[in-house]
């Protein structure tokens, strides 16, 4: 269905009453992502219309609503999306603004003001492009700063930063040896970065992330290993065989995936609960380490299992699971814990639960490319206490402190 700012402001009412369908949220979303900023700004002054209109009048949020209009000003220099697009990619921001309006208005009726304690600024700047390469004698590069050009040589290719992403192009013939070269290269906590393997295979890098990899792909197959976070959009050769050895840890054996010219996202990181396989495009086979169980994947298909869980498979939003690599947060169905080991990743905090701290759902869309002040909003106005000290430790309060 098409919408237009009428239908929207309808929507706006519908949302904050929590009266919609989920076709009224995607043809709300699908005119944000074309509506003019004059028309957003109308609908954010709308505000105060809708909140005339709710049952209990929440109080007015000055510092809210100044905040919201002042991001939308500055709507175009907010999103930084991993890769480089020319889609307008600030109708995401306006959409999670807009949502958030809604989502205050709802806790503003049901719920009491969260104390939000502070002892130090919480205006930590968000993650950037950045990566430490490690070659195969174990030396080290940082190429956060580096300018494009080559930055090594090894096993007869170039290693190149091109617009921010890794290239290996042929330098010298290799000279064929009985042991191959590998590099890795990882993102510490509020790094992103991509690489361009020396098959032709793209990877992108979320934070706390790594990939080791040959520097020449000589076998019967392209085996790659990997921990954190990756997207593949692996490069098409029948007769080698992509595969991904995924790192175990304390809560998984690790997993093996396999695929030939697909395009796939893995999530395993140590501190997540399992490890998820998600397929884009094409057909993987992801096998779970410790029970042996496999299952072929197809589009829109999410494999999980774990030490707890033995292999599962589902349909999943993709467009939720890669919003990492198109630059927002996504938190629709997270709990609280989830939410904030991103924020831990992404912000380069530790985030510390009180004992009876709260764990509640949330919902919406983010920008990753926000200061962790606007994120910790989000939490004042679902109730959530925290106090921010100097040694960027985020304390997660208990109700009542």
């Amino acid at each position: 269905m098409d919408m237009k700012i009428e239908q929207a402001y309808l929507f706006l009412e519908k949302y904050a009453a929590g009266h919609y369908t989920e076709e009224e949220h995607e043809a709300f979303l699908a005119w944000l992502s074309s509506a003019p900023a004059k028309e957003i700004e109308n609908l954010v002054a709308r505000y105060e219309l809708i909140s005339e209109q709710l049952p209990a009048k929440p109080s007015r949020n000055e510092a809210l609503i100044a905040k919201i209009e002042s991001a939308i000003d500055n709507v175009d220099t907010k999103v930084v999306p991993i890769k480089n697009n020319p889609v307008k990619w600030w109708w995401t921001v306006a959409a999670s603004l807009i949502l958030g309006i809604c989502g205050y208005l709802l806790y503003s009726v049901n719920h009491t003001d969260g104390l939000i304690a502070s002892t130090f600024d919480t205006n930590l700047t968000p993650g950037t492009n950045g990566a430490v390469l490690t070659l195969a004698d174990g030396s080290q590069v940082t190429l956060d700063s580096l300018g494009n050009g080559v930055i090594a040589q090894q096993s007869g290719k170039n290693i190149l930063l091109q617009g921010g992403q890794l290239n290996y192009s042929e330098h010298v013939p290799a000279k064929h040896t009985s042991q191959s070269q590998y590099n890795i290269l990882s993102t510490p906590k509020g790094r992103q970065f991509q690489i361009l393997l020396p098959d032709g295979t793209h990877a992108w890098l979320n934070a706390s992330s790594y990939i080791k990899y040959p520097v020449a792909f000589n076998g019967s197959e392209r085996r790659v290993e990997i921990s954190g976070e990756v997207y593949f959009d692996v490069h098409k050769d029948p007769e080698h065989p992509f595969m991904v050895a995924v790192k175990g840890n304390a809560h998984s054996k690790g997993g093996l995936v396999e695929a030939l010219g697909t395009s796939f996202n893995i999530n395993a990181y140590d501190n997540e609960p399992i490890q998820l396989v998600t397929l884009t495009e094409g057909s993987v086979r992801v096998t779970d380490d410790k029970t042996g169980q496999s299952a072929l994947l197809r589009p829109s298909q999410q494999a999980s299992y774990s030490d707890k869980q033995n292999l599962q498979v589902k349909q999943v939003n993709t467009k939720a699971v890669l919003a990492w690599k198109d630059g927002y947060f996504d938190f629709e169905d997270a709990d609280l814990h989830s939410l904030l080991r991103q924020v831990e990743r992404w912000y380069d905090v530790e985030v510390i639960f009180e004992k009876n701290a709260p764990n509640i759902e949330f919902g919406g869309k983010m920008s990753r490319n926000v200061v962790l002040t606007d994120v910790l909003n989000i939490l004042k106005d679902y109730g959530v206490r925290y106090e921010m000290k100097a040694d960027r430790k985020l304390y997660i309060l208990s109700p009542g402190k």
